[in-house]
């Protein structure tokens, strides 16, 4: 499992990554935590990103 190929799938699918959250689909080859982990990282970048747009205004 190639995690950058995979990060950078979901980076280019924000569908994809949206339907793993909410738990309709899942990741071939990665299991429950490292999954969770990975989704967990995009929504604090998401979180983060907001904030400084906000913080800017």
């Amino acid at each position: 499992m190639n995690i950058q190929k995979l990060v950078s799938y979901l980076v280019e699918n924000p569908s994809a990554l949206k339907q793993v959250a909410n738990g309709n689909a899942s990741l071939l080859h990665v299991d429950q935590v490292t999954a969770s982990i990975i989704v967990e990282g995009f929504q604090k970048e998401d979180t983060i990103r907001s904030k400084k747009w906000k913080d800017a205004g």
